[in-house]
């Protein structure tokens, strides 16, 4: 996009989490969809939001690869979250929060400061996401059938929607 929001091109490629597939192939992708995007411009400036850039050690390592990239010569890197708050926000503050597969959340304030979670699951306490609400919701069947919980209607919620007769072939 330029300075006033206008798309100037449009990338794509496959995940680049490289916590999930490795540095070399995260670089790799992500220096694909910047090409597409770019097409024969040169930015003066860029801004990458990448999943897996969660603590300052991920972002050494995604800058040195962007680096080696030589598409762009000043940009930052920040965690994938804060590109929904800049998309969402006509104002440079805000905050954003993420319900996903996992959970992220991160806020600018006003004067600039700003605030991330390291999302790494519970790991760092953030639970909240699709992967932590399933492992609840199976947690809560199992103790539910074996008499550790209470009776919930999720066992039959759980069942009928992955289309399976019982907890014992789930297991």
């Amino acid at each position: 996009v330029d300075e006033r929001g206008k798309v100037l091109g449009v990338g794509i490629s496959r995940q680049s989490n490289y916590q999930v597939s490795g540095l070399d192939w995260a670089i790799r992708e992500i220096g694909d969809a910047t090409r597409q995007a770019l097409g024969t411009l040169r930015p003066d400036k860029a801004v990458f939001c990448l999943a897996g850039c969660d603590t300052d050690l991920d972002e050494s390592r995604l800058s040195a690869g962007i680096r080696n990239l030589g598409l762009v010569d000043d940009f930052v890197c920040f965690t994938d979250i804060f590109a929904p708050l800049r998309a969402g926000s006509s104002r440079p503050y805000g905050v954003a929060v993420s319900c996903g597969t996992g959970f992220n959340a991160c806020g600018i304030a006003p004067d600039g400061q700003q605030a991330k979670l390291r999302s790494l699951g519970s790991l760092t306490g953030d639970w909240g996401g699709g992967h932590s609400l399933g492992e609840a919701v199976s947690g809560a069947v199992y103790r539910a059938e074996d008499g550790r919980g209470e009776p919930t209607i999720l066992t039959e919620m759980m069942l009928e929607t992955l289309g399976i007769s019982d907890l014992t072939t789930l297991a």
